[in-house]
């Protein structure tokens, strides 16, 4: 039996106790059926997937032997892996040399005790926002100013991803979900929660 026939087994296997969870559930109340389903449903497209996709490729890009990979990566014999791993491989050794080139020295340098205070400071922040003002505010709050002080966006970007992600959570936990979202402190809750 070939590989390709013993991973489609695998993948179809998976695939079926996804459907059979989802129509198991089926006989659940609303309530009860809904977080079986979507992670039975969200198995069974990722498998469909898994399935479309080890199907459609050569079979060629299927074949990694993951203890030559390993034993190549450890003595050095690059010459061995296939020709896409080596690419991989060097565009890896290349992002990594950059980026030992720009690791911060000094005071905030990774595992410094001030960094850590830090990051023990912002969890506390964060459940203190949660006791004040509650979660979906907190969620806003909290993700607003991530990504505004880190840099990753700018201030009008950084509202509109922290503001989709917050009527994302909104919309899964209370509106579908119909989870109490306790308030906080001081009820920010604008009358939706």
């Amino acid at each position: 039996m070939s590989r390709r026939w013993q991973e489609n087994i695998v993948a179809a296997g998976f695939l079926l106790l996804f459907v059979g969870v989802l129509l198991e559930t089926m006989n659940y109340g609303p309530r009860a059926s809904m977080v079986p389903n979507i992670i039975a449903g969200i198995g069974a497209a990722l498998m469909l997937a898994q399935l479309i996709l080890q199907n459609v490729r050569s079979q060629d890009s299927l074949q990694v032997d993951l203890l030559e990979l390993i034993s190549a990566r450890a003595t050095g014999d690059e010459e061995a892996l296939p020709e896409h791993m080596q690419q991989s491989l060097k565009e890896a050794k290349a992002k990594k040399a950059g980026a030992d080139a720009e690791q911060p020295t000094g005071m905030f340098r990774p595992g410094s005790l001030p960094r850590e205070l830090m990051a023990i400071g912002v969890v506390c922040c964060a459940i203190g926002l949660f006791f004040l003002i509650g979660p979906i505010p907190t969620m806003f709050v909290f993700t607003f100013s991530y990504l505004t002080l880190s840099g990753h966006f700018g201030v009008m970007r950084a509202f509109l991803v922290s503001s989709v992600f917050t009527l994302f959570v909104y919309g899964l936990f209370h509106a579908w979900l119909r989870i109490d979202m306790d308030k906080g402190l001081f009820d920010l809750g604008f009358g939706l929660w």
